[in-house]
């Protein structure tokens, strides 16, 4: 049997087993909750978060939905004011011999891409295929733009004439004048020489430029300007318009333009094609083309005599040069000694040597793009040198 002292540990050893028991049941019990209040909590979260993600994209949805709608308003409601087009500038301002392509917008300020241009009189500003507005005469005109719909806008156009810069006005309009003319160029030490003798005379002359002569002697094209005389435009290459697409010519003529104008600060406002062949851009209405009435035939000769005898040959048949556009070119090694023999003779002649912008300014022309120009005599007579 067991002894009291024996049973009393047996209880309390009991007693305290089951006390931790129930101390080990509390603890799993409370794990229990805080799981379950974990678990509740997670659960709830991620409830809100699936909403909140179905709400979004419902949203997007009816977003996208009534966008498509707005769309499909706005396109039937295309044609109606709601949506007017519009130029960018209601007036405009353009030289003669400019080129302008506009910008037209909707009342969403989209650029529009397909629209048709018509000028109120071709005269003023006539529209090429590209859209482009050629100004050909001084003047004003309206523009009226049409798109597929039927919508249209309009645009009034001032036309200046050709600019005066550059045109001296103290030469005796009485007096002869002639223009000197020199292609191909600029060429170095021909050009500079050609120069000298040119200002030792107080004469300016008209220099039509390659491009890729311009490239080779930029310091020579601004000389060429500083001093006075006119630069112009020959084209990129010299090559003839014969050969080459509409496209083609109209980057020989404008990468030039654009050549002059990083050089000297604005574009020249007359070209001479190659050969003197026209073509179809070249003839659009861009720039006044000049062309010649006395050919000294530098380019052939290569000899500076003959080309001074040019000169004189046509006073001894009994004509003169008031009004003629003489050709030569810088490019050829004999013409600088030609020329210094030909202004001392048109100087006792009492010559004025002139631009050609300076010669169509007091003949009181006024150069049109496109136009061909070859001589500006005072009474316009027929003259045969050959």
């Amino acid at each position: 049997m067991y002894s009291i002292d024996e049973r009393r540990r047996n209880e309390e050893y009991r007693r305290r087993r089951r006390e931790r028991i129930r101390k080990k049941k509390q603890r799993e019990a409370r794990r229990r909750r805080i799981t379950l209040v974990l678990m509740t909590i997670i659960a709830i979260l991620s409830i809100i978060l699936i909403v909140k993600i179905f709400s979004s994209c419902s949203a997007d949805k009816i977003v996208s939905t009534a966008e498509k709608i707005a769309n499909a308003t706005q396109s039937t409601e295309i044609p109606t004011l709601a949506n007017p087009i519009k130029f960018t500038e209601s007036q405009l301002q353009l030289n003669v011999g400019n080129a302008h392509r506009p910008l037209i917008l909707d009342s969403y300020r989209t650029e529009l891409t397909e629209f048709s241009l018509k000028s109120e009189n071709e005269k003023i500003v006539r529209v090429n295929e590209n859209n482009e507005l050629i100004a050909m005469g001084e003047g004003d005109v309206k523009i009226i733009c049409t798109v597929s719909d039927g919508r249209q806008a309009e645009c009034q156009i001032h036309v200046n004439p050709m600019s005066t810069t550059g045109i001296r006005k103290d030469l005796d309009r009485n007096k002869p004048m002639v223009a000197l003319t020199f292609d191909d160029g600029p060429n170095g030490s021909n050009t500079t020489s050609i120069l000298e003798t040119l200002n030792r005379y107080n004469g300016k002359a008209t220099f039509f430029m390659a491009g890729y002569k311009i490239e080779e002697y930029p310091d020579i094209v601004r000389q060429v300007f500083e001093q006075g005389h006119e630069v112009a435009n020959h084209s990129r290459d010299h090559l003839y318009a014969s050969d080459l697409t509409f496209e083609q010519q109209k980057e020989q003529m404008e990468s030039v333009n654009q050549q002059v104008k990083n050089i000297i600060g604005q574009e020249p406002t007359l070209f001479r094609c190659p050969g003197g062949i026209e073509g179809e851009y070249y003839t659009s209405g861009r720039m006044p083309l000049i062309s010649w009435s006395i050919d000294t035939l530098d380019w052939e000769t290569k000899n500076s005599n003959s080309t001074y005898k040019r000169i004189t040959s046509v006073f001894e048949k009994g004509f003169n040069l008031d009004g003629d556009i003489v050709l030569m070119h810088d490019l050829q090694d004999s013409t600088p000694d030609a020329v210094k023999k030909i202004c001392e003779y048109l100087n006792e002649k009492g010559y004025q040597m002139v631009t050609v912008s300076e010669l169509a300014y007091y003949r009181d022309v006024q150069m049109e793009g496109g136009e061909v120009y070859r001589y500006f005599y005072k009474d316009n007579p027929s003259r045969d040198y050959e």
